[in-house]
């Protein structure tokens, strides 16, 4: 649902808004970091581990940034 503002109402938001952006970019540069990863090893094991522990964090990292994108 839009909702317009009035600039008065805008600025009262700015204080609000401005944190919640700064974590949003914080969290896309984590994102894109995990994105990055690739480990390749002889102990597939070990590699399967560490490969369930990234996607764990790269997804916990998304629902966070859609969290606080759905604000």
């Amino acid at each position: 649902m839009k909702r317009i503002f009035t600039l008065m109402e805008a600025n009262e938001l700015i204080p609000v808004v401005r944190p919640l952006l700064k974590k949003i970019r914080m969290l896309q540069k984590e994102i894109a970091l995990l994105e990055t990863i690739d480990i390749t090893s002889n102990r597939q094991g070990e590699v399967n581990i560490i490969n369930t522990k990234i996607n764990k964090e790269y997804h916990r990292l998304l629902y966070v940034y859609y969290t606080y994108s759905l604000k």
